[in-house]
Formats: structure tokens, C-alpha cells, sequence
């Protein structure tokens, strides 16, 4: 998502030292976008694979649609955009013969890293509605309506990427893709954190006047509490990891857009080239925020690598189904 294809304009005495500069950061860009690409890969990947292979038949509801969807998402900016992105950074001083990488990666980031954004955006709105009207959620939530809202995420994403091929002025799409993507993903992902703290508190509050009545509503309240504790935390690291990983771009291309003066600073240079391993850092970090912090993930997978001879059996996946822990 990062403009590189948007130069720098300096004067001839800075023209030497920015170049420098820049053919610095861009190799270090470069070297931080292999390490990303790596991670996002292998754990996007890894994660892939639990989901696929579900062998503790886990991982067939609507939410966990979601999550895969969110994981090949991540998967692809791994596996595809950031190589593209890696070899424009390493080949800068030849910048002329790299264009090619950095268009591609530029049309294929506003695909990738936007279906991941909103795909994040429909996990939160979905715990949300879970929480708030659990029986409408069942009949609505369905996989079939899931598998359609995927979809839509998709296209959409695929046909905003065209835009700037329809006539739209760069700095319309650049200000559109900021303003819905990231200042929308965020707004909404804060807006509806702060929905299901109080829904939480509320729920909690009222079983509090319940329990005495009820030893065994009071043991299905604690496994409510427990549960809804671990969604907030879980929205909380993902909200706290798309402020920081999104704000450095955010700041940046505010800056670029509306200062002309600020246009010749190297200070800009710089933070364009730190912006952006720092964006893609999310698709990397993704799946260990969603998935890898909870049991059932860390299991399946381990399940899923081991021979067959040595996997558990039915009767002990209905156990473990049936006890195990909540993903959100």
C-alpha cells in the first residue's frame, strides 16, 4: 500500500545525499519485508492448514470462515506482495527496471490488505451481534450468508483496486483507500471494542443478581464471563496492532498530499520507507493475535502434522469439542 511509484521532488544539492538515503532505507525496507514475508507466510500458511484439516471439527462455523478468509488474505500479501515489494526495494539504484514489481505490488496490496482490514472489521461486528441478539445471530449467521459476505468483501476489494483505471484522479483514490480502509476500519473497530465492553459489563451485572438463585446459571455465567473476557482482549491487541501498524502510512500520506513544502524533506523519505514493512507487519502478526494464542488452534494443528496412526481418536475429538475452550 505504500506509494513508491510517489517520488520525492528534491533540489540539486539535496539530489546526492536523498538519493543515498533512500537506496539506505529501501534496502533496509527490503530486508525487513523479507523477515514479514516469511512469518506471514509460515503462520498464515500453518493456520491455513488447521482450518482445512479441522481435526477437531472446530472450525466449521460462520466465525471461522471469517478467519480463514482474514488468513489466505494475509497468505497472499505474504507470498505475493511483499516479493513484489521486496524486489523493487532491492533493486532501487535500477529503479526504472523494477517498475513493473511495484505496480503489480501496488494493485495487488489494495486487494489483499483491504480484505484483510474489512474482514477484521466483520469479525468484531460479528462477535458484537453474537453477543447482543445470540438467537438472531444463529438463524442469520448462517455459513451460507458467511460465505456471501466473504465473497462481497472480495469483490469489492477487487473492484476498488480498479479505480485509478476508471478515470479517478490519484490523490482522490489515495485519500478514498485511506479514509474507508484504514480511518473506517479503525473508527468502527474502536466503536464497536467499546459496544462489547459495556455489553459485557451489563451481562455480568445482571447474573450477578441471578446467581443466588441458580448455582447451576451461575456456572454457565462464569463460562459467559470468561468468555467475553478473552473476545475483548482479543479486539484489544487487534485494534492496538492496526493503530500501530497502520498510523506511520496513515501519517505519511496525509503529509505527502497536503504539505508540497514537506515534499524535499529527508524525513519524509524516511518515513515513507518505514511505513511500509510497518503495514504489512499486521498480515504477519494476524493470525497470531486470532489464532495461535488459543489451545485449540495450537492443538489442531499439531493434530494435523502428526501420523495418522497417532492421532486421537472420534470419540476423544467429541471430547475435546465438547470441552474445550472458546476461540473468542
Amino acid at each position: 500500500m505504500d506509494k513508491h511509484n510517489i517520488t520525492l521532488r528534491p533540489n540539486e544539492s539535496q539530489l546526492c545525499c536523498q538519493s543515498d538515503i533512500e537506496a539506505t532505507f529501501s534496502l533496509v525496507s527490503g530486508i525487513s519485508l523479507v523477515v514479514i514475508s516469511f512469518i506471514t507466510i509460515a503462520g498464515n500458511g500453518m493456520l491455513c492448514v488447521a482450518i482445512y484439516k479441522n481435526p477437531l471439527k472446530r472450525f466449521r462455523s460462520a466465525p471461522m470462515l471469517f478467519v480463514a478468509n482474514l488468513s489466505v488474505a494475509d497468505f497472499l500479501t505474504g507470498s505475493i506482495v511483499d516479493p513484489l515489494y521486496i524486489t523493487y526495494n532491492f533493486g532501487f539504484n535500477r529503479a526504472k527496471d523494477y517498475q513493473a514489481a511495484l505496480a503489480v505490488g501496488d494493485h495487488a496490496s489494495y486487494i489483499t490488505v483491504n480484505v484483510s482490514l474489512c474482514t477484521a472489521v466483520v469479525l468484531v461486528i460479528d462477535r458484537f451481534l453474537a453477543l447482543k441478539t445470540p438467537f438472531r445471530y444463529r438463524r442469520f449467521m448462517t455459513k451460507q450468508n458467511a460465505v456471501g459476505i466473504v465473497v462481497v468483501l472480495w469483490v469489492y476489494s477487487i473492484m476498488f483496486s480498479f479505480l485509478p483505471h476508471m478515470g479517478t484522479h490519484d490523490t482522490v483514490y489515495y485519500l478514498l483507500d485511506l479514509h474507508i480502509h484504514v480511518t473506517g476500519s479503525l473508527f468502527t473497530l474502536t466503536v464497536f471494542l467499546v459496544l462489547i465492553y459495556r455489553l459485557s459489563v451489563l451481562t455480568r451485572n445482571q447474573r450477578a443478581g441471578m446467581t443466588d438463585s441458580s448455582p447451576q446459571l451461575d456456572q454457565r455465567g462464569r463460562l459467559r464471563l470468561v468468555r467475553d473476557k478473552k473476545t475483548i482482549c482479543t479486539f484489544l491487541i487487534i485494534l492496538a496492532v492496526c493503530y500501530i501498524c497502520l498510523l506511520p502510512y496513515y501519517i505519511y500520506m496525509h503529509v505527502f498530499l497536503f504539505c508540497a513544502s514537506c515534499q524535499t524533506s529527508w524525513v519524509l523519505l524516511v518515513l515513507s520507507k518505514i511505513s511500509e514493512p510497518i503495514v504489512y507487519m499486521n498480515c504477519a502478526l494476524n493470525p497470531f493475535i486470532y489464532a495461535w494464542r488459543h489451545k485449540v488452534f495450537r492443538k489442531s494443528l499439531k493434530i494435523a502434522f502428526m501420523p495418522s496412526q497417532m492421532r486421537v481418536k472420534p470419540e476423544e475429538m467429541n471430547s475435546q469439542r465438547t470441552s474445550g475452550m472458546s476461540i473468542f
